[in-house]
């Protein structure tokens, strides 16, 4: 097991180094011109502005299904006053507990990042940043 593991790194050893050594320039380069704070506020404003077009194509395959389905000879009768409501219950759910085990990941994941740093426990997260100097003044 440690041969292959040993032989796996020596093989691939530049790549390994070029992987790291272009991450850490692409971190030094987004801390030192990139403003976090800017940065997320438009984020927000584009996720906000272009939801229409992430949400149109389900939405067509939604009124596909449901104008379909209410046609079948059996179901049909039943689908709106019955069957459909169940469904969007189903997957609003759905979609909550998935949202809910992704940010718990995230956060969880997040939390142990800082774990070792002291600071992050009783501070803002820009007062942190500002002691550990992660984030240089402008």
């Amino acid at each position: 097991m440690f041969e292959f593991i040993s032989t796996f790194v020596m093989n691939n050893l530049l790549g390994i180094a070029g992987v790291a050594g272009i991450g850490g320039l692409l971190s030094w380069l987004l801390n030192k011109y990139v403003d976090k704070d800017a940065f997320g506020k438009r984020l927000d404003a584009w996720m906000l502005a272009n939801a229409g077009y992430v949400e149109a194509v389900p939405m067509g395959l939604g009124k596909t299904v449901t104008a379909n389905i209410a046609k079948w000879p059996f179901v049909g009768a039943a689908w709106n006053k019955v069957i459909e409501p169940y469904l969007i219950l189903f997957v609003d759910l759905l979609l909550k507990l998935a949202v809910w085990f992704v940010m718990t990941v995230i956060n969880g994941f997040k939390k142990g990042l800082m774990s070792d740093n002291t600071n992050f426990a009783n501070q803002s997260k820009t007062e942190a940043a500002k002691a550990n100097k992660l984030f240089p003044d402008k």
